[in-house]
């Protein structure tokens, strides 16, 4: 049940239900039921406050239909009709990485995590060093984050063709990679036995994790790119349509058919035929 206070608030982004995200009318779909819903509690309300009387509650509510179209569709919006075209042929969907996709990289990239640091842990248990060689595989781990991020960030500036991103980014990547280097290389010094595997096999997993989080960082960004725009596209479909059903009378027809439905049901009651229930009397 719609919160009163929210029913005649727009649509959010969040409040598109996961089926409806890219279907252009998906913000459309959800302020319908919302303005539909509050024409009901609104002629219930009125109906009981005005001791049953039909014509009253009909002319309580003639202000409604311009109180929707003033909250929903009054303010004509610059549209973009190259992003409507989009959006209505499904082009932003298909430019945009799955959430499945998504999720997909981000597990593989925790999992390639915790490999680095179980690999430190297995040398440890092994006898080839201290306690301090985990603490090298935390690190390693880290640093392969803070490489992708970089990388990431680097490849989302290129694809915006914006530059605000570049001089942490580099610094985050340049700085991902050094630090890989470093303590894979601190890590293998002075051990004859495990050298060449100490150094090789952690910073390969490494750059497993850079290249996982740079995707993710990407991806992530692409998806929320085009999922605002889809929205955009969406809010501006529903202002549309609710200028398009305020003109046809649609607000009124509901308010007037609830008021009358209701009204039936109230007659029905007071003469014991029907138990009616939400009405207030």
């Amino acid at each position: 049940m719609i919160n009163p206070s929210e029913a005649l608030s727009r649509a959010g982004i969040n409040d598109i239900p996961t089926g409806k995200r890219w279907q252009i009318s998906g913000a459309w779909e959800v302020e319908l039921d919302r303005v539909t819903n509050w024409l009901r509690r609104i002629a219930n309300e009125n109906l009981g406050r005005l001791g049953g009387n039909s014509a009253a509650a009909l002319d309580a509510g003639r202000g409604l239909p311009d109180e929707i179209v003033a909250r929903f569709g009054a303010d004509e919006a610059a549209v973009s009709p190259t992003l409507m075209d989009k959006a209505s042929l499904g082009l932003l969907e298909s430019s945009a990485p799955s959430s499945r996709s998504l999720k997909l990289l981000m597990v593989l990239k925790w999992l390639a995590f915790f490999s680095e640091l179980m690999l430190f842990v297995l040398l440890w248990f092994l006898g080839f060093g201290s306690g301090v060689v985990i603490v090298i595989g935390a690190l390693l781990a880290l640093s392969g984050f803070l490489m992708g991020f970089g990388a990431g960030n680097l490849l989302i500036g290129y694809e915006e063709g914006t530059s605000a991103r570049h001089l942490w980014a580099w610094t985050s990547m340049i700085g991902g990679a050094v630090s890989t280097v470093l303590l894979a290389w601190l890590r293998a010094s002075g051990d004859e036995e495990i050298g060449l595997a100490a150094l090789i096999f952690p910073v390969a997993l490494a750059l497993v994790i850079a290249l996982l989080e740079a995707l993710e960082v990407l991806g992530g960004n692409r998806f929320r790119r085009l999922r605002e725009s889809m929205f955009r596209a969406q809010t501006w479909f529903a202002s549309a349509r609710h200028r398009e059903k305020f003109n046809e009378g649609l607000w009124w027809r509901i308010y007037e058919g609830e008021v009358s439905a209701l009204s039936r049901n109230l007659v029905k009651a007071y003469q014991g035929d029907v138990e009616v229930e939400g009405i207030k009397r």
